[in-house]
């Protein structure tokens, strides 16, 4: 069983040495090969001006508020959970989820660190934390 998760991890590593999309992935804050992998699945390669913000980025993702929309009233609910890639939202959740674990457990180490902890002492662990 090791052994096949060795190999699962090996074969992810050369897919993504072989991909400079996916090299580019790896560059961003906290993501690993599993991230990186998935990301270049669902978003593609997507070239320069696919995308005009981080935000549409997510949303395509489906990391956003859903947004109930009328009239030019605008209301955002929570994220859905219920997004066409759910492996990757739960997948980007979890990593996130154990930053914020690791945070708050020692001493910030800059001042993003620090701005996060004081955003989770603020808000709690477990609720939408939009910066």
């Amino acid at each position: 069983m090791i052994d096949a998760v060795h190999r699962y991890g090996s074969c992810l590593e050369k897919s993504v040495s072989a991909h400079p999309d996916c090299k580019k992935r790896l560059k961003l804050e906290r993501v690993g090969i599993m991230n990186a992998t998935n990301l270049y699945l669902a978003l593609g390669c997507a070239e320069a001006g696919v995308f005009n913000k981080g935000r549409d980025v997510s949303a395509c993702i489906g990391l956003t508020p859903i947004q109930y929309s009328s009239g030019g009233i605008i209301k955002l609910g929570s994220i859905g959970k219920y997004t066409k890639n759910s492996l990757l939202r739960s997948l980007l959740i979890c990593g996130v989820m154990a930053t914020i674990r690791h945070i708050v457990k020692r001493e910030a180490k800059n001042q993003k660190e620090v701005c996060l902890k004081a955003l989770v002492d603020r808000r709690g662990k477990n609720v939408q934390l939009s910066l």
